[in-house]
């Protein structure tokens, strides 16, 4: 018998990545104690493999409500779809942003490809957004994305602990486009 299915995020959701021991993680599994370090090489492998899964997970989320948004409200979507998935899953936020696991402009490859992805999809969002007129048409768009990345990266941490209700998440996020929408 192999894993069983869904175990290291299973493990995730109820304790951060740091103390997930390799051990515990083929006990876990139902596996032998070596088993991990055959497939990952290292517990770092098993972590680059994880914040990989939860990356995936992660994008898809934003993508679906990019999709699912009205042209000009793509990028309210998916910023809720961020700070709800960091809310929902906070030890799988961090450990995606775990700079020792993805070293900024160093990531691993199984997460660079993701990386770019999901850069991509906030660069659309923006465009999306300015052509819609909720942004300013005159604004550097990498300085913009940069700004909006940031608003919703911080009001997930402040969700996750309990600073800001989740009811808020979408007027804090419509807030700061406030000044150039007319239509909320």
């Amino acid at each position: 018998p192999g894993p069983r299915p869904g175990w290291p995020r299973a493990m995730l959701e109820r304790m951060p990545a740091d103390r997930i021991s390799v051990r515990e993680l083929a006990r876990e599994a139902g596996i032998s104690p070596a088993a991990p370090y055959k497939h990952f090489g290292d517990r770092h492998g098993f972590l680059v493999a994880l914040a990989a899964r939860c990356m995936r997970e992660f994008l898809v989320v934003q993508l679906d409500a990019s999709a699912a948004a009205p042209p000009g409200r793509r990028l309210v979507a998916i910023g809720e779809a961020y700070v709800r998935y960091g809310a929902a899953h906070p030890h799988a936020f961090a450990l995606i942003f775990d700079t020792a696991i993805s070293p900024p402009g160093q990531p691993p490859p199984e997460l660079a490809a993701l990386i770019d992805q999901h850069a991509t999809l906030l660069a659309d969002a923006v465009d999306d957004a300015r052509h819609a007129g909720r942004l300013p048409p005159d604004g550097d768009p990498a300085i913009l994305a940069a700004a909006l990345w940031s608003q919703a990266h911080g009001l997930a941490h402040l969700v996750i602990t309990g600073r800001i209700p989740p009811h808020a998440i979408t007027a804090t996020l419509t807030a700061f486009l406030a000044g150039h929408d007319d239509q909320d």
